[in-house]
């Protein structure tokens, strides 16, 4: 749901408010398979979701000053169940294996909160200059369960974690130079940093007193570009 509300000429409210909800469940064979089919299967399913609410104040100024300031919002849960069936036709044959290996799952809970702005300002007519920056705190709390399965016991106890809580933060800044000498060229470039906040590992069993968690992630780029028009409009080269 996407809502503008016009302030002044030059001032602009906009609010993103999202619901973002999947189920998705998989089934996958693990072992070579024999006459009778494989022993045991990865029996997978996966519940995600999040509501978020993002606000944007923008300014549309006629003189070389503009700004953008920002905060987002948001609430999400991830369940995960693991599960490692037997197959029942080798246990009918009298091997002794269990129903399963072991049945787990993990549920994370997630919260972010995130404020960003940009300035824009055009030295001359024709040369724009912007920068920005974002600041980003999320936390995520996980509970490790054991639903069932001989590996533990007793079944539906939880499983005791070196880290169950994260909570990282970051700034992530870009800025750029954009020049128009024409209508029909643009040439621009720019600095930026992107983020990823860590999480925890729930695809596959988890062992007690084990750290699941993983860090963040970070990538730094530049970019050049130029775009043109041509002919009469008749050709792009970008």
């Amino acid at each position: 749901l996407e809502l503008n509300y016009l302030l002044s000429d030059s001032l602009n409210l906009t609010s993103l408010t999202s619901y973002y909800d999947v189920h998705q469940a998989s089934l996958g064979e693990t072992t070579v398979a024999s006459n009778v089919g494989v022993v045991f299967a990865l029996d997978g399913a996966w519940d995600r979701s999040d509501f978020t609410q993002e606000i944007r104040l923008a300014s549309n100024n006629a003189g070389p000053l503009n700004f953008m300031l920002g905060g987002f919002y948001q609430n999400g849960d991830l369940n995960y169940l693991f599960d490692l069936p037997v197959n029942k036709k080798i246990i009918s044959l009298g091997v002794p294996l269990p129903t399963s290996l072991g049945q787990f799952n993990s549920a994370i809970g997630i919260e972010t909160i995130s404020m960003f702005g940009q300035l824009q300002y055009k030295i001359t007519p024709q040369l724009e200059f912007s920068a920005g920056a974002r600041w980003t705190k999320e936390t995520r709390d996980i509970v490790p369960t054991l639903v069932t399965g001989p590996s533990y016991s007793p079944a539906g106890s939880v499983i005791p974690i070196l880290k169950n809580h994260i909570a990282p933060k970051n700034w992530s800044p870009e800025v750029s130079l954009t020049y128009k000498p024409t209508e029909n060229l643009t040439i621009f470039g720019n600095l930026k940093q992107a983020y990823k906040s860590g999480s925890f590992d729930v695809g596959g069993t988890i062992s007690p007193n084990t750290d699941i968690s993983f860090g963040d992630e970070r990538v730094r780029g530049a970019e050049l570009g130029l775009k043109t028009r041509m002919l009469d409009g008749a050709l792009r080269f970008n």
